[in-house]
């Protein structure tokens, strides 16, 4: 089931909020501490109002995260009021639990939050709750990384009693999508992004429509894509929409992780993952996570896509082959042998651009900002490294590739003097939100063909999705899926 907390400063904006998400909703928690001037009469005439679902009455304090400052005694006041006008459900605390007696014919939650850390004794935790007989057991703890997930969507299995598990963060985005499955009464969700009463929580819609979590069992095939950051990433809506227009089962994950240090492995074991994506700054050091790697990854000396096959890592980079395909139908030619291609940037996807190219016979040389990176790159590739930037200005490119994350904020400039641009050079931007960036729009300006890296990122992506289903990848719903998501970011697309 699906629960949408609502959270507003009035009676009237609850019940706006609550019209709007009814239909994507099975339930919605009513955040009664968020309410200016609350007290049990305004609690009562907001719960003796007819409602088609259930509702959770929550008055939380400002020790569990919430906005209640009153007294106690209050705001258990309030609770009981609740109660008593109808509220199907209330929420309880771990130490509010003793002074909170039954009374009426609400269930009971009792919740216990941490908005610190995933605690080591998180099961021993769990079980002292369930021994205090509540209706439900609530678990929301802080996931400092997909590790404390993966411990967190542990714990309703470990009870007897009804249990809701929910990471809150950014690493613990996956328990939101996963929690119901893994044998959570609910997850909670948001009427929208900026109205979330909980750290990561996704709109009611957003859990039905794009993550499908209404056909999540325990053994639905997962993919993700990890990154950091990842939340901006494109991939989630354009592999979700390719899984539902092939009428596979399965759904895509961002995965946030500060560093991957063996998490790959771990989350194969934990749960049933088919294949990941790998963005910045990750792709690198995905090596040192895989059993296999193809030529291509090992020349660039970085992974973008991992493939679990026979219990095996296999590690490819689809960087690579999307980076040359764009450059042949901007250049009308299948191999780029006598042309010179610039690549700006040492990281995973100049890595994959650099070698990519080698290999179709361009010439590559590669710049960055950190000379040592340039050179460490370039030795494994097999190109040349230039540190002089009046040098690169001297030199005449006909590729050009910028692989580096200046673009993603406006304002941010060019990664090199424009003056590097000329009419007739074919100009890569890595970067596609914003599709045109300031970059490109510089190159198209001295008659440079500018090349946007969303073709890039839909052709990568295409290739990742072919890997792990078997399947043609839908391009055109892919497209229209990246582009969509864009226009509601109002973005250009």
């Amino acid at each position: 089931m699906i629960c949408t907390s609502l959270a507003a400063p009035t009676p009237a904006e609850i019940f706006r909020d609550l019209s709007d998400v009814a239909q994507a909703s099975d339930l919605v928690e009513i955040r009664l501490d968020t309410i200016e001037g609350i007290d049990p009469a305004a609690a009562e005439a907001l719960f003796r109002t007819p409602c088609r679902i259930p509702r959770i009455a929550t008055c939380r304090p400002h020790r569990e995260g919430g906005e209640f400052g009153g007294s106690e005694p209050d705001r258990l006041a309030i609770l009981q009021a609740a109660e008593a006008a109808g509220a199907e459900y209330i929420d309880v605390e771990t130490f509010a639990w003793p002074n909170f007696p039954r009374k009426g014919k609400a269930k009971r939650i009792l919740s216990y939050h941490n908005f610190i850390e995933t605690p080591a004794d998180l099961a021993t935790q769990a079980a002292r709750m369930a021994a205090m007989e509540p209706d439900i057991v609530k678990i929301s703890t802080f996931a400092k990384d997909l590790r404390d997930s993966i411990r967190i969507l542990a714990i309703p299995k470990s009870l007897k009693k009804p249990c809701i598990a929910i990471g809150m963060g950014d690493a613990g985005f996956l328990t939101r999508i996963l929690t119901v499955a893994h044998g959570s009464v609910l997850t909670y969700a948001c009427v929208s992004p900026e109205k979330a009463s909980a750290p990561g929580q996704v709109p009611a819609r957003t859990l039905r429509g794009m993550f499908r979590m209404d056909r999540l069992n325990r053994s639905t095939p997962l993919y993700g894509i990890f990154g950091n950051p990842v939340f901006h990433s494109l991939s989630p809506a354009v592999h979700n929409a390719a899984l539902e227009a092939t009428d596979l089962p399965g759904v895509y994950l961002p995965l946030f992780a500060e560093r991957l240090d063996g998490i790959v492995g771990d989350l194969v074991k934990a749960l049933p993952f088919q294949g990941f994506s790998v963005t910045i700054p990750h792709k690198e050091d995905a090596l040192a996570e895989i059993d296999d790697a193809d030529p291509i990854a090992r020349r660039a000396g970085a992974v973008n896509t991992i493939t679990l096959e026979k219990g095996r890592r296999k590690g490819t980079n689809t960087d690579a082959p999307a980076v040359v395909k764009v450059f042949q139908e901007a250049l009308k030619r299948d191999r780029f042998d006598g042309l010179h291609a610039l690549v700006i940037g040492a990281g995973g996807s100049a890595r994959g651009a650099a070698a990519g190219l080698s290999e179709a016979g361009a010439r590559v040389t590669i710049w960055n900002r950190n000379p040592e990176r340039a050179r460490k790159a370039a030795s494994d590739i097999g190109c040349t490294a230039v540190r002089d930037l009046q040098a690169i200005l001297s030199l005449d490119f006909g590729i050009i590739v910028q692989a580096t994350p200046v673009g993603m904020n406006s304002g941010e400039g060019l990664p090199l003097d424009s003056k590097i641009f000329r009419a007739g050079q074919a100009v890569l931007d890595f970067v596609y939100t914003p599709p045109e960036t300031e970059f490109l729009a510089e190159a198209k300006r001295r008659g440079a063909i500018p090349l946007s890296g969303l073709s890039v990122f839909l052709l990568q992506a295409a290739l990742q999705f072919e890997a792990w289903t078997g399947k043609p990848a839908p391009m055109a719903i892919m497209e229209e899926a990246a582009r969509r998501a864009l226009r509601e970011r109002g973005q250009p697309a």
